[in-house]
């Protein structure tokens, strides 16, 4: 069964046709949902906006994925930055109109955030969008680093032992 959902201007989109979800906010602070698609005739990515009302009984559902997205699992192991990257089968919608993704490992609940590789090489998380998966990676080793430095910072004897 195809799911239609109405955004904001009025038109049907299939909800299927979208490659990936985000909220975002208008300029009156409204919260509004982003979903990608790519333009039939350049291929290029454009936006169709909708209120998280719109989505209807599709919250808390999950919304199938277009192929080549990926979430991307990162960790630091010996002061270097290792990433896993995993298919997204869907997309969650959960009752606040946040989209998360999904992968054979697990659905999201909103606690963990989780950065998704597109198939243009662009890396979209909450607190950002980078041009490529070095970039992200970069920014996120030095994150870690600071992290682990204030941490060990706050826990003086811990490493003594």
């Amino acid at each position: 069964m195809t799911r239609y959902i109405q955004d904001r201007g009025g038109t049907y989109w299939r909800a299927s046709q979208f490659t990936s979800y985000r909220v975002g906010r208008l300029a009156n602070g409204e919260r509004v949902i982003r979903a990608s698609y790519p333009d039939p005739e350049t291929g290029h990515e454009r936006q169709a906006e909708f209120w998280p009302a719109q989505w209807g009984d599709s919250v808390n559902e999950f919304l199938p994925a277009l192929p080549d997205h990926h979430a991307i699992y990162t960790q630091l192991v010996d002061g270097k930055i290792v990433a896993e990257t995993i298919p997204i089968i869907a997309w969650k919608v959960d009752q606040a109109g946040c989209i998360w993704p999904v992968t054979i490992h697990f659905a999201s609940d909103g606690y963990e955030e989780h950065a998704v590789l597109h198939p243009n090489g662009q890396v979209v998380e909450w607190e950002g969008t980078w041009p490529s998966m070095e970039e992200f990676l970069a920014q996120r080793e030095k994150e870690l680093l600071k992290l682990m430095a204030r941490k060990e910072a706050t826990m003086p004897g811990e490493r003594e032992r």
